[in-house]
């Protein structure tokens, strides 16, 4: 009998510690999926750079704070354009907590166990009753910054706008293709930048917020996602492509202008960017 009771509870040790074995290896692992490494390692092409936590209350209150997709469609109903929150730039722009990233696609979260770009987290995060759903069914949200940028949020109509979809839009100036026209591959990230102020922005992502070097830059390229600036203009959207020969150099690698506003994610999917025009900044 002694033996018996002594196996019992040598095996009821054992299966305790194979289930304290089994929770800690699903925590690490979770931890994993939402940790944010730096911009540079291996690890980025499948988890985020690293973000530091910041105060992100707009700097105006909304109306609503929309906290799922249902919420965001009730408010698309209305026609007005009630209120877009202001936030400080750096809040909205750059400390993201890796939810969306300026030139990047959203199709690089597609089929991650860790939705980071969920609609969710977003508003939760930055909460917006400006939200507007077009004829065609596609959803977006605006936000603007106290240095006078607007940003458009684009999401997923194929799943219940859940998540976000394509690249996030920054319109300050509204510009139109022929502006651009005197740029070629080759040329710096200056000389669009000259042309339009948004490229800065996405400039200091890469070389002084994920602080990217041109090996990790190349990684980056390889799996898709190269350096990109978004162009919002008068007449289409402009993709603009970037290498990177040396470490804090861009130069355009590619020019890609879409008259119909629609351009084809790395995944396949047609995203349409058009924004009505009583929505984009007033010039």
């Amino acid at each position: 009998m002694k033996k018996r009771t002594l196996f019992v509870t040598i095996a009821a040790v054992v299966l305790s510690l194979g289930i304290a074995l089994v929770v800690y290896a699903s925590n690490q692992l979770s931890a994993q999926e939402n940790s944010e490494p730096d911009a540079n390692t291996e690890e980025v092409f499948d988890k985020q750079s690293t973000q530091e936590k910041v105060d992100v209350t707009p700097m105006e209150e909304t109306h609503n704070r929309a906290s799922s997709s249902e919420i965001m469609k009730a408010s698309a109903k209305n026609e007005s354009l009630l209120h877009i929150p202001v936030y400080s730039e750096d809040a909205l722009l750059f400390d993201t907590n890796g939810m969306f990233f300026l030139g990047r696609d959203a199709a690089f979260y597609y089929g991650r166990n860790a939705r980071q770009n969920s609609t969710e987290g977003i508003m939760q995060r930055y909460p917006t009753d400006a939200i507007r759903i077009k004829d065609n069914g596609d959803m977006y949200s605006i936000h603007e910054t106290d240095s006078g940028y607007r940003l458009f949020l684009f999401y997923d109509q194929s799943l219940d706008y859940a998540t976000t979809i394509g690249f996030p839009v920054v319109v300050k100036d509204m510009l139109s293709y022929a502006d651009f026209s005197g740029l070629k591959p080759g040329d710096s990230i200056e000389a669009v930048e000259a042309v339009d102020s948004v490229a800065g922005l996405h400039k200091k992502l890469y070389n002084e917020v994920w602080e990217l070097n041109a090996k990790g830059a190349q990684g980056h390229a390889d799996r898709g996602y190269p350096c990109t600036s978004i162009h919002y203009l008068s007449d289409g959207l402009l993709k603009i492509e970037y290498d990177m020969p040396e470490d804090g150099v861009l130069v355009i690698s590619r020019i890609e202008f879409a008259p119909d506003y629609i351009l084809t994610d790395p995944i396949g999917r047609k995203v349409d960017y058009k924004i009505e025009e009583i929505y984009l900044p007033e010039q």
